[in-house]
């Protein structure tokens, strides 16, 4: 019986803490560019969260292929800037965990992604966020690159993607 009440008292606690937490989420009708050099492979960034420390980019990988993805952590950002993609440096030492995630044929996933600590705060612009993945077919794979664009900075984003 004590565990019990002390499971409510913990659950309670974690609430108030979780509460107090500074967010903004901005839901995105995505309505822009989104790329894929693999037809049925795409993703789309579905929402931005900004916090006190962090601007989060939601995700969503989508599989309509009949063979399983992996892709992972590693992306970079560019900018629109005179009509022309520049690249957003990256912050000093800055390197990303080399691990796969799977995604089976047919399933949709939304993956976060953090921004500032990589490639710090964001100014005013038009942003295309890239990635990879491999597609894993009978005996070998694919690489397959991709882009999703969005509009904003770190304090209100709006997404583009198709």
């Amino acid at each position: 019986m004590v565990k019990k009440w002390l499971a409510v008292l913990l659950a309670a606690v974690l609430v108030l803490l979780c509460a107090g937490c500074k967010k903004n989420g901005a839901e995105v009708n995505p309505t822009g560019e989104s790329t894929s050099n693999y037809g049925g492979v795409g993703i789309q960034v579905l929402l931005v969260e900004t916090t006190e420390d962090e601007t989060i980019l939601h995700v969503q990988w989508r599989n309509d292929t009949d063979d399983s993805i992996m892709y992972g952590e590693g992306f970079s950002l560019q900018r629109l800037e005179n009509d022309q993609w520049v690249d957003c440096p990256m912050k000093e030492n800055t390197a990303f965990t080399s691990i796969g995630y799977l995604l089976e044929p047919g399933k949709t996933v939304t993956k976060p992604y953090a921004v500032e600590w990589a490639f710090g705060e964001l100014a005013d612009g038009h942003y295309r966020f890239t990635t990879s993945c491999s597609v894993l077919l009978p005996g070998s794979s694919e690489a397959c690159a991709l882009s999703a664009e969005f509009d904003g900075n770190a304090n209100s984003v709006e997404a583009l993607s198709a």
